[in-house]
């Protein structure tokens, strides 16, 4: 058969106008693979195999004709195989239709975020809450009353009846300037006998002395507690300020140093987390961090590294289509510009080969990025359903209390409506209209666009402003994190050529 012939039949196969959303072709260091949004398969192919590929998924048949007989044969057998291509219309998601709204925020309900106050004694040059700093929130001076905090622990436990375990987590502004606070929530949910109850805290760390380090060892690792610290002194004080801009780092160490002591001293396990912002990252920036956490030897070895960009309020784009000349040019110079879309990303592979998981402050990003493409969805034959990305189920999995006692999906949710409050409790016909019907409604039209939509794990976040769904405001998310996809999926298959060990750490991470 002729090269159109076969050309020919494999459109006729391919039941879709949108070749484009069907696959994605990339490569490592030592060979190129092809990635089937329909079953979640990677196959290993040929340089002229990738060329069809690509002709295909750009619709460009004419060109395709040129291509070897034998490469585009090639292709034919794996549709017919391996109903690679084959990748169905999203025309509805699956997450929508299978659970029980009423039924799994009436009894699955697993976690409250208590913001105890507005006020912070920290004023970061770089924080979200900071006047101009173009973040979504502002200091105020509301702090939380334990009635509102006890009214959402009851609500909690009334409505996690098929919950073994539940989870309370105290936030702000700094949360330790409401400290009496937390000690009549923690003794109030240690008379609670039908549940296990954990907690966590993220504090900038500068208040913790001997009361506060005492009661907390006392939990031992039912609480996990997240402190906030960039690195060496020059750099934690060049922007982790107080009001009159005097450094932190002093009083951060200090007070680490003496929850770790009184940990010790109760004989139990502490549960850290250090979290660094990356308000510089040149490569010598990042190392310095490294080298400080590495060399600092009060920081327990277990102890959990997380660290993020500098927050920036998001801004509206019209949507421009999956491969669009900004997202080309993008693509090009993370390419050819070292650190220009991700320095910390470039920065923890730097060393092909070797253990990308061995950076400290990168190790949880790399772990999760990768955990994604690891744990993908995989089938036989194409899948019929998508599911809403990474969105939770709304209520369910957190929820995040404010001073006065709204509830909002998660504190990492920018403006966004509320989703009831702890006097009325989940109002569930708004959640579902605003967060399911409204979301999914709006968003088909541009995820079935995507070949990256089995991989997403973008959520609510950047989807909504104070009056509901805004997807301009997401566009431009979705732009980065095609890029990241398509990133992962090369260092992934980088790491299975050379270095597969790495790779058996991925089955154990927990995305919750």
């Amino acid at each position: 058969m002729s090269s159109k012939g076969t050309l020919n039949k494999i459109r006729d196969l391919i039941k879709c106008s949108n070749y484009k959303r069907l696959g994605r072709c990339f490569e490592s260091s030592r060979n190129k693979y092809f990635y089937d949004l329909g079953t979640g398969k990677v196959f290993q192919i040929e340089e002229e195999v990738k060329k069809i590929l690509q002709l295909i998924l750009c619709g460009d048949w004419k060109e395709a004709e040129l291509c070897s007989e034998n490469a585009i044969q090639e292709v034919y057998n794996a549709i017919l195989e391996e109903e690679i291509l084959q990748a169905p219309e999203l025309k509805a998601y699956i997450g929508a239709q299978v659970y029980d709204l009423s039924s799994k925020l009436n009894n699955n309900r697993a976690q409250i975020t208590l913001e105890l106050t507005e006020k912070c004694n920290m004023r970061c040059k770089y924080c979200i809450y900071h006047d101009g700093n173009g973040g979504y929130r502002e200091f105020g001076s509301n702090d939380m009353t334990f009635e509102i905090a006890k009214l959402a622990i009851d609500d909690l436990m009334k409505n996690s009846a098929d919950e073994k375990s539940v989870f309370i987590s105290f936030y702000g502004g700094e949360p330790l300037l409401k400290f009496e606070l937390i000690k009549r929530c923690v003794n109030y949910c240690e008379k609670i006998k039908n549940k296990n109850i954990s907690y966590a805290i993220t504090t900038n760390g500068t208040l913790i002395n001997e009361e506060v380090a005492t009661f907390f060892a006392e939990l031992g690792d039912r609480i996990h507690i997240t402190v906030s610290l960039d690195g060496p002194k020059y750099m934690n004080d060049k922007y982790r300020v107080y009001a009159n801009d005097k450094g932190t780092f002093d009083d951060v160490v200090r007070g680490v140093k003496l929850l770790v002591k009184r940990f010790k001293e109760a004989g139990k396990g502490i549960s850290l987390g250090i979290n660094s912002v990356l308000s510089e990252y040149e490569q010598d920036d990042l190392n310095n961090i490294e080298l400080f956490f590495k060399s600092q030897d009060w920081i327990p070895k277990e102890t959990v590294y997380t660290s993020s960009f500098v927050s920036t309020k998001d801004r509206e784009m019209d949507y421009l289509g999956v491969d669009s000349e900004v997202e080309t040019e993008l693509i090009e110079n993370s390419r050819k510009i070292k650190g220009y879309f991700d320095p910390l990303f470039d920065w923890a592979k730097d060393d092909k080969g070797k253990d990308v998981t061995s950076k400290l402050i990168a190790k949880d990003n790399m772990i999760k990025e990768l955990a994604m493409i690891h744990r993908r969805l995989l089938f036989r034959h194409p899948m019929k359903y998508y599911y809403m990305c990474g969105c939770c189920v709304p209520g369910a999995r957190r929820i995040y209390v404010t001073t006065r006692g709204d509830y909002l999906i998660c504190e990492k949710l920018g403006e966004a409506p509320s989703i009831g409050n702890v006097y009325k409790g989940l109002d569930i016909e708004k959640i579902k209209r605003i967060y399911v019907d409204d979301y999914c409604e709006k968003t088909i039209e541009f995820c079935n666009d995507c070949w990256a939509v089995h991989l997403c794990g973008m959520c609510y976040m950047n989807c909504y402003d104070k009056d509901g769904i805004n997807l301009k405001l997401r566009h431009s998310k979705c732009i980065m994190n095609r890029i990241y996809i398509e990133k992962n999926l090369e260092l992934y298959h980088e790491l299975l050529e050379s270095n597969s060990q790495v790779i058996s750490v991925l089955n154990d991470y927990d995305f919750s």
